[in-house]
């Protein structure tokens, strides 16, 4: 049961932590003009 808990919690922390750098990245080559196709 505690292991399960832990698994989800730290799933959820590296998803949201990868989610954040795909963010940053998104934006920065946005703002660059660089990925024009991915402005949705």
């Amino acid at each position: 049961m505690w292991l399960e808990v832990v698994d989800v919690v730290s799933y959820k922390f590296v998803f949201r932590s990868l989610n954040l750098v795909l963010e940053k990245f998104i934006s920065f080559y946005a703002s660059s003009g660089f990925l024009p196709i991915l402005r949705l």
